[in-house]
C-alpha cells in the first residue's frame, strides 16, 4: 500500500520534533552538517563531490522521515482532530514490530455526529498491551482529522475518556 502524502507535509514538522526529540533532530542536523562541511571542502580539489557526497546523504534521511510519516501523521490528528467513537469491523496484522508496538491494520466504522457513518481503513502502531482493547466489534475513541474525515487515529487505552 502506498502511503498518500499528507495535504501539506510541512505542517508535520513540529511533530517529527516530538517523535526524535530534541537530540533526534539535532543528530539529523549534524549529520548534514558534517556531510555537506566534508563535500564542500572537497570540492576545491574535486567540484563534482558535492553532488556525490550529498545526494546520498538527503536521500537517506528522506527516507528516514518517509517512514515516521505515519507517526507524525497520527501525531497531528491526535493533536488537532475532533472525537468520535467507531465500532471495530476488522484487526490486522502486519507483521512489523517496533520496539514495544505493533503496526496494525484496522477497519473501522466511525460514528460522528457530524456527517453519516462511514468505514475507513488504515494502518497504525500500538502498544503490545493494549491490542487486546481492539477485538472486532468493540467500540473505541478515535480522533478524526477535520480536513479529511479519511484520516482517522485510534485512542489507546491510556487515553481513553
Amino acid at each position: 500500500m502506498v502511503l498518500p502524502l499528507p495535504h501539506n507535509p510541512m505542517r508535520l514538522l513540529p511533530y517529527y520534533g516530538r517523535l526524535l526529540g530534541w537530540s533526534g533532530c539535532l543528530g539529523i542536523a549534524f549529520s548534514v552538517g558534517v556531510v555537506a562541511i566534508g563535500g564542500i571542502m572537497a570540492t576545491g580539489e574535486a567540484p563534482w563531490a558535492l553532488p556525490l557526497v550529498m545526494v546520498p546523504c538527503v536521500t537517506m534521511v528522506g527516507w528516514f522521515l518517509w517512514r515516521l510519516l505515519p507517526a507524525a501523521e497520527s501525531l497531528r490528528i491526535a493533536s488537532v482532530g475532533a472525537p468520535a467513537r467507531a465500532t471495530v469491523v476488522e484487526v490486522g496484522e502486519t507483521g512489523v514490530s517496533v520496539m514495544n508496538a505493533w503496526l496494525v491494520r484496522f477497519v473501522l466504522d466511525v460514528h460522528s455526529g457530524a456527517a453519516a457513518d462511514y468505514r475507513v481503513a488504515f494502518r497504525e502502531l500500538v502498544p503490545k498491551l493494549a491490542i487486546g482493547h481492539f477485538r472486532p466489534g468493540a467500540d473505541i475513541p478515535v480522533m478524526v482529522d477535520p480536513d479529511d474525515p479519511q484520516r482517522v487515529t485510534v485512542r489507546t487505552p491510556a487515553s481513553f475518556d
